[in-house]
């Protein structure tokens, strides 16, 4: 049974903590969203198509046009995660965060050029791409950054980076995919969410982290927070403009979702 402090997996809402810890190390000169990507990952620049053209900020905001390694790609190869669905021991698969860039770059195909003019895609590899930067400025694994950063400045006891298939002892939810609930997905490898979908937490905690973004507490400038809510129109139904790993879900009303 479930109950009002159960932790679940966040999905996508990891993406805003992955922004905010973004927009600390630009505070700190340690990166600027404007830099192109290849200044800090190299190799990954150059084995995507485009990207030498991709900077971190069009990552940030999905306008980069980088493939989605969750989706089924152009080539018949079942995406990560949607290959999931039928597959149990595809579910409990892990992989480093380089392995799913890798395989956006092998099998996708760019959905436009980086920036281009109203053009909008949600791309869960932008975010693999940050977290890589990210672990890479820090020199130290991802799951650090945010426990520093993000988790034990705030007190949140009850949220997590998870790296692999969730343990019993986390006392997460039993989970299932969709009517009619004959696809558990309980044994998912959150690895394959890392830095665009891994982290698991609480209603209280998720309060908290919000309130706290949201008011520029996780900031030393109050432009930052601004800068992460100068947002993009996304064409779509349910986010009407994107910023920085936030998105604007009705006029006025700022913050995310989530699914895995």
């Amino acid at each position: 049974p479930m109950s009002c402090d159960t932790p679940f997996q966040i999905g996508s809402n990891t993406k805003m903590i992955t922004a905010a810890v973004l927009m600390q190390l630009q505070e700190e000169g340690a990166l600027a969203l404007d830099d192109l990507l290849s200044r800090h990952l190299p190799e990954f620049a150059e084995a995507l198509p485009n990207g030498d053209l991709i900077t971190l900020r069009q990552l940030a905001n999905h306008t980069a046009g980088v493939f989605s390694y969750t989706d089924n790609a152009p080539d018949g190869t079942p995406g990560i995660m949607e290959g999931d669905l039928a597959d149990p021991d595809a579910l409990r698969r892990g992989y480093t965060m380089e392995e799913l860039v890798a395989f956006a770059a092998e099998h996708g195909q760019p959905a436009f050029l980086p920036g281009a003019e109203g053009q909008w895609a949600y791309s869960n590899t932008g975010y693999i791409l940050l977290g890589l930067v990210i672990e890479s400025v820090e020199g130290r694994p991802l799951e650090q950054s945010f426990e520093a950063r993000i988790f034990e400045p705030l007190g949140l006891k009850d949220t997590s980076y998870v790296g692999g298939v969730p343990s019993s002892e986390l006392g997460l939810p039993r989970a299932y995919f969709a009517a009619p609930f004959d696809i558990e997905t309980t044994d998912w490898n959150m690895s394959q969410g890392a830095a665009a979908g891994a982290v698991v937490s609480t209603v209280d905690d998720m309060h908290v982290f919000i309130e706290a973004l949201l008011a520029g507490d996780l900031f030393a400038s109050e432009t930052s927070l601004t800068e992460m809510q100068e947002a993009v129109a996304t064409g779509s139904m349910t986010i009407l403009n994107y910023g920085i790993g936030l998105a604007e879900k009705a006029e006025g009303v700022w913050g995310h979702g989530g699914q895995t």
